[in-house]
Protein backbone atom coordinates (compact mmCIF):
# COMPACT_ATOMS: atom_id res chain seq x y z
CA UNK A 1 0.00 0.00 0.00
CA UNK A 2 2.80 2.43 -0.96
CA UNK A 3 4.06 2.87 2.62
CA UNK A 4 0.75 4.25 3.85
CA UNK A 5 -1.14 3.02 6.87
CA UNK A 6 -4.28 0.99 6.16
CA UNK A 7 -7.46 1.95 8.01
CA UNK A 8 -10.78 0.15 8.05
CA UNK A 9 -13.40 2.92 7.81
CA UNK A 10 -17.18 2.90 7.82
CA UNK A 11 -18.09 3.10 4.16
CA UNK A 12 -20.48 6.05 4.61
CA UNK A 13 -17.62 8.15 6.02
CA UNK A 14 -15.72 7.62 2.77
CA UNK A 15 -18.60 9.14 0.81
CA UNK A 16 -20.30 5.90 -0.22
CA UNK A 17 -24.09 6.08 -0.23
CA UNK A 18 -24.67 3.01 1.91
CA UNK A 19 -26.57 4.39 4.90
CA UNK A 20 -30.06 3.13 5.62
CA UNK A 21 -31.52 6.16 3.79
CA UNK A 22 -29.23 5.83 0.76
CA UNK A 23 -27.03 8.74 1.82
CA UNK A 24 -23.42 9.10 2.90
CA UNK A 25 -21.79 10.92 5.79
CA UNK A 26 -18.55 11.97 4.10
CA UNK A 27 -15.93 12.97 6.63
CA UNK A 28 -13.54 15.64 5.41
CA UNK A 29 -10.89 14.95 8.06
CA UNK A 30 -10.66 11.35 6.85
CA UNK A 31 -10.90 12.15 3.14
CA UNK A 32 -8.64 15.22 3.14
CA UNK A 33 -6.16 14.85 6.00
CA UNK A 34 -5.83 11.15 6.79
CA UNK A 35 -5.74 10.31 3.08
CA UNK A 36 -2.29 11.93 2.98
CA UNK A 37 -0.80 9.05 4.95
CA UNK A 38 -3.50 6.37 4.98
CA UNK A 39 -5.27 4.09 2.56
CA UNK A 40 -8.77 2.93 3.38
CA UNK A 41 -10.81 -0.24 3.25
CA UNK A 42 -14.54 0.43 3.44
CA UNK A 43 -16.71 -1.60 5.82
CA UNK A 44 -20.47 -1.71 6.23
CA UNK A 45 -22.05 -4.86 7.62
CA UNK A 46 -25.54 -3.33 7.45
CA UNK A 47 -25.24 -2.71 3.71
CA UNK A 48 -23.83 -6.21 3.27
CA UNK A 49 -26.74 -7.75 5.21
CA UNK A 50 -29.67 -5.62 4.07
CA UNK A 51 -28.66 -3.56 1.03
CA UNK A 52 -29.40 0.13 0.60
CA UNK A 53 -31.82 1.72 1.26
CA UNK A 54 -33.11 -0.38 4.15
CA UNK A 55 -35.42 -0.11 7.15
CA UNK A 56 -34.04 1.55 10.27
CA UNK A 57 -32.72 -0.91 12.84
CA UNK A 58 -32.00 -0.68 16.55
CA UNK A 59 -30.11 -2.74 19.11
CA UNK A 60 -32.28 -4.34 21.75
CA UNK A 61 -30.62 -5.30 25.01
CA UNK A 62 -31.84 -8.27 27.00
CA UNK A 63 -31.96 -6.93 30.54
CA UNK A 64 -31.42 -10.47 31.91
CA UNK A 65 -27.87 -10.42 30.55
CA UNK A 66 -28.55 -12.71 27.60
CA UNK A 67 -27.07 -10.39 25.00
CA UNK A 68 -28.46 -8.30 22.20
CA UNK A 69 -30.78 -8.56 19.23
CA UNK A 70 -31.27 -6.29 16.26
CA UNK A 71 -34.77 -5.38 15.11
CA UNK A 72 -36.31 -3.27 12.40
CA UNK A 73 -37.80 -0.26 14.17
CA UNK A 74 -41.11 -0.05 12.30
CA UNK A 75 -41.94 -3.75 12.09
CA UNK A 76 -40.14 -5.07 15.22
CA UNK A 77 -38.87 -7.97 13.07
CA UNK A 78 -35.73 -9.50 14.54
CA UNK A 79 -33.02 -9.31 11.85
CA UNK A 80 -30.11 -10.50 13.99
CA UNK A 81 -29.79 -13.70 11.93
CA UNK A 82 -29.13 -11.56 8.83
CA UNK A 83 -26.71 -9.09 10.44
CA UNK A 84 -24.55 -11.52 12.42
CA UNK A 85 -23.09 -13.34 9.36
CA UNK A 86 -22.41 -9.98 7.68
CA UNK A 87 -20.48 -8.82 10.75
CA UNK A 88 -18.53 -12.09 10.80
CA UNK A 89 -17.76 -11.74 7.09
CA UNK A 90 -16.45 -8.18 7.51
CA UNK A 91 -14.29 -9.23 10.48
CA UNK A 92 -12.86 -12.16 8.51
CA UNK A 93 -12.12 -9.86 5.55
CA UNK A 94 -10.32 -7.38 7.84
CA UNK A 95 -8.33 -10.14 9.54
CA UNK A 96 -6.86 -11.01 6.14
CA UNK A 97 -5.61 -7.44 5.69
CA UNK A 98 -2.75 -5.62 7.42
CA UNK A 99 -5.00 -2.96 8.93
CA UNK A 100 -3.44 -0.42 11.29
CA UNK A 101 -6.58 1.10 12.78
CA UNK A 102 -10.34 1.45 12.54
CA UNK A 103 -12.68 4.46 12.29
CA UNK A 104 -16.41 3.79 12.60
CA UNK A 105 -19.61 5.85 12.31
CA UNK A 106 -20.89 7.22 15.58
CA UNK A 107 -24.43 6.43 16.68
CA UNK A 108 -24.79 3.48 14.32
CA UNK A 109 -26.43 0.27 15.58
CA UNK A 110 -23.51 -1.55 13.98
CA UNK A 111 -20.61 0.87 14.18
CA UNK A 112 -21.18 3.18 17.13
CA UNK A 113 -18.27 3.04 19.57
CA UNK A 114 -19.91 3.81 22.88
CA UNK A 115 -22.60 5.89 21.15
CA UNK A 116 -25.11 3.25 20.00
CA UNK A 117 -28.48 3.61 21.70
CA UNK A 118 -29.65 0.38 23.34
CA UNK A 119 -33.35 -0.35 23.77
CA UNK A 120 -35.58 -2.78 25.64
CA UNK A 121 -39.30 -2.97 24.86
CA UNK A 122 -38.91 0.11 22.65
CA UNK A 123 -37.53 2.22 25.51
CA UNK A 124 -33.95 3.42 25.61
CA UNK A 125 -32.10 1.63 28.41
CA UNK A 126 -28.55 2.69 27.75
CA UNK A 127 -25.78 3.60 25.38
CA UNK A 128 -22.95 1.32 24.33
CA UNK A 129 -21.18 -0.22 21.39
CA UNK A 130 -22.83 -1.22 18.16
CA UNK A 131 -22.50 -4.90 17.29
CA UNK A 132 -19.79 -4.49 14.64
CA UNK A 133 -17.83 -2.13 16.90
CA UNK A 134 -18.00 -4.74 19.65
CA UNK A 135 -16.76 -7.43 17.23
CA UNK A 136 -13.90 -5.14 16.14
CA UNK A 137 -12.87 -4.55 19.76
CA UNK A 138 -12.87 -8.29 20.38
CA UNK A 139 -11.04 -9.19 17.15
CA UNK A 140 -8.52 -6.31 17.09
CA UNK A 141 -7.90 -5.36 20.73
CA UNK A 142 -4.45 -3.96 19.96
CA UNK A 143 -5.53 -1.60 17.17
CA UNK A 144 -6.55 2.05 17.57
CA UNK A 145 -10.33 2.21 17.15
CA UNK A 146 -12.32 5.44 17.18
CA UNK A 147 -15.58 6.84 15.93
CA UNK A 148 -15.45 9.86 13.67
CA UNK A 149 -17.35 12.18 16.00
CA UNK A 150 -14.57 11.91 18.60
CA UNK A 151 -12.00 12.98 16.00
CA UNK A 152 -13.53 16.48 16.06
CA UNK A 153 -11.92 16.97 19.46
CA UNK A 154 -8.29 18.07 18.91
CA UNK A 155 -6.92 16.06 21.83
CA UNK A 156 -8.74 12.87 20.82
CA UNK A 157 -7.66 13.35 17.21
CA UNK A 158 -4.05 13.78 18.31
CA UNK A 159 -4.21 10.71 20.55
CA UNK A 160 -5.66 8.58 17.74
CA UNK A 161 -3.00 9.71 15.26
CA UNK A 162 -0.24 9.04 17.81
CA UNK A 163 -1.64 5.53 18.33
CA UNK A 164 -1.67 4.96 14.57
CA UNK A 165 1.89 6.14 14.12
CA UNK A 166 3.11 4.04 17.05
CA UNK A 167 1.98 0.82 15.33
Amino acid sequence: MNGKLLLAVSSCLLGNKVRYDGQSKSNQFILDELANFCDFVAVCPEHLAFGTPRPTIQVNRDLNGNGFSVVEVNSAVNVSADLEPAIASEIKRLQALPIDGIILKSGSPSCGVGSCLHFHNNKQVGVGDGLFALACKQSFPELPLEEESNLKDPSQKEAFIKQLLAQ
